[in-house]
């Protein structure tokens, strides 16, 4: 298994992002009271204005009671439905996957450094992250919208008898968790989102947390870019990678 040295790190970084850093990082805008409605149409006009997402940080995996791995991780991401996380530990190189609106690539060595199966990983992480790209990036169409005077709980049929409810921060507008719901209301999967940041004049979330009934992934962000280039070669999976079924 082929070591990262910290120079290979950073340049396995600068294939995600291209160009001068950009803006800042900073605390998220307070936007004043609007109806439902208008907040409702505000935060789907702001998705659609994202166009890229990169950063670096620590992706913590959690299978059954007992099986926790914690990796430092780059990803990047362009909506709707592409992406690609890099992650290592202790230097060595644990999985590179690639989502594309086709197929999902994982490279991963023949031997982990965790008790979690890399390709079960490699999976679980791609559903968490389509999951993730399609409720963020999907305009928000509620059969039903409820308030009060700090959020929003927006309701809207999927296929399959499920349900997706919305939780949206009024004050923020940014969403704060997805809950994908059977017709007897129990939960199936759901997606926390928290730690908004601003980049560019775009907010997004610097932890995302995926939970479902095989397990949980955190992913903790920092240096988060939003709406800069990425290099052509960002989402071309690795010659290594296999696709998964």
């Amino acid at each position: 298994m082929r070591a990262f040295r910290p120079a290979s790190v950073a340049g396995s970084l600068l294939l995600l992002l291209v160009g001068s850093p950009g803006c800042a990082a900073r605390q998220i805008p307070v936007w004043p009271m609007m109806s439902p409605q208008q907040s409702l149409e505000t935060l789907n006009a702001r998705a659609r204005q994202i166009t890229t997402v990169s950063g670096q940080g620590k992706l913590r995996l959690t299978r059954g009671r007992n099986e926790s791995l914690i990796l430092e991780a780059a990803c990047a991401l362009k909506p709707p439905d592409s992406a690609r996380i890099r992650a290592w530990k202790f230097g060595h190189a644990v999985f590179d996957l690639t989502i594309l609106p086709e197929a999902v690539y994982l490279a991963a060595p023949r031997q982990s450094p965790g008790p979690t199966d890399i390709a079960l990983t490699g999976r679980g992480a791609a559903e968490m992250i389509r999951s993730w790209l399609r409720m963020t990036f999907d305009t928000i169409r509620p059969q039903t919208l409820q308030h009060s005077r700090d959020t929003l709980v927006a309701i809207q049929p999927m296929s399959d008898d499920l349900s997706l409810r919305c939780t949206i921060d009024r004050r923020t507008l940014t969403v704060r968790s997805y809950q994908l719901l059977d017709h007897d209301g129990r939960e199936q999967f759901c997606l926390l989102l928290d730690r908004y940041i601003e980049s560019n004049g775009q907010v997004w979330p610097a932890r995302i947390v995926g939970r479902s009934r095989t397990g949980t992934l955190r992913l903790d962000l920092r240096d988060l870019q939003i709406n800069q280039e990425l290099a052509e070669a960002a989402f071309q999976p690795p010659a290594r990678a296999e696709k998964l079924p």
